[in-house]
């Protein structure tokens, strides 16, 4: 029988790594400064939840990161967008925007990038309701311009 239980153990946290379908996905609106966004779901793992920017078509130039000396990576976006986690109406984490990782889809540009973990959303609120609000404060001028072809989604986090 212990044999049974360790195999279901291993189907399941192969199928919750292997799935990174967005949880949410809507248009990418951080070309307006001011907009405010607020998306309302409800954990569908036991993971951290990460924003994510899709780019459909290639436009995201590969030069987005600027490597220091020391080998860490600095973005080189240049906007703020405050992301908040509510639980009932209550403010439980709040940090601004920031780039963590691309992902390539040649060897010119990226296919998605990955920015914040949001770890309030883990295991003490699965599978509650939470609203995940964002707000624009400044743009990039680089990207302030509406563009079909980049979307923006909320999803499990492939890293830990």
């Amino acid at each position: 029988m212990n044999k049974y239980i360790a195999i279901i153990l291993m189907l399941m946290t192969s199928e919750a790594c292997s799935n990174h379908e967005p949880w949410i996905e809507d248009e990418y609106f951080f070309y307006k400064q001011g907009e405010v966004r607020s998306y309302t779901f409800t954990p569908k793992r036991f993971v951290r939840p990460e924003i994510v920017i899709y780019d459909s078509d290639c436009i995201l130039p590969k030069d987005l990161f600027l490597a220091n000396r020391d080998g860490t990576r600095v973005d080189k976006l240049n906007w703020e967008v405050l992301i908040e986690v509510l639980r009932k109406e209550k403010i439980i984490e709040s940090q601004n925007l920031k780039l963590r990782a691309g992902f390539l889809g040649d060897e010119k540009c990226y296919k998605s990038l990955s920015f914040n973990q949001l770890k309030s959303i883990s295991w003490k609120l699965f599978p509650k309701k939470v609203t995940v609000r964002l707000t624009v404060h400044s743009i990039d001028s680089r990207f302030s311009q509406p563009d079909e072809r980049l979307s923006f989604g909320i999803r499990h986090s492939p890293v830990p």
